[in-house]
């Protein structure tokens, strides 16, 4: 019905602009070094033999991956962008919600391994 497509007609923007979102942090973490001890280029990697110990603490420097768990923004009126970052068998898990205007909530999702 027409009252509908009046009330709805704005999701569709609402959708996209919170996928944009988290896209944009989630590629922004991936950017980064596994962990503060990774080399650049990634040889050794931490936590092997050859390499120095893994240092999977957060920090306020925000050049590695694990620096981003717990931290929060809002990029625009109405939107919270969420991230956690969980570490499993040389694996970091970084999952970036948003929530949006009218309830929407976007999750996206991707691991970062140790090499």
């Amino acid at each position: 019905t027409y009252n509908y497509s009046l009330v709805h007609n704005t999701d569709p923007l609402i959708q996209v602009r919170a996928l944009e979102l988290a896209q944009a942090k989630l590629d922004e973490i991936l950017a980064l070094k596994y962990d503060a001890n990774t080399p650049t280029g990634g040889i050794p990697a931490c936590g092997t033999p050859t390499g120095t110990a893994c240092n999977n603490t957060p920090d306020a420097n925000m050049n590695d991956v694990d620096d981003f768990h717990g931290t929060s923004d809002t990029p625009y009126t109405g939107y919270t962008r969420n991230v956690t970052v969980t570490t499993a068998n040389n694996l970091k898990l970084i999952t970036v919600s948003v929530v949006a205007p009218k309830g929407f909530t976007i999750t996206l999702a991707a691991f970062k391994a140790n090499f």
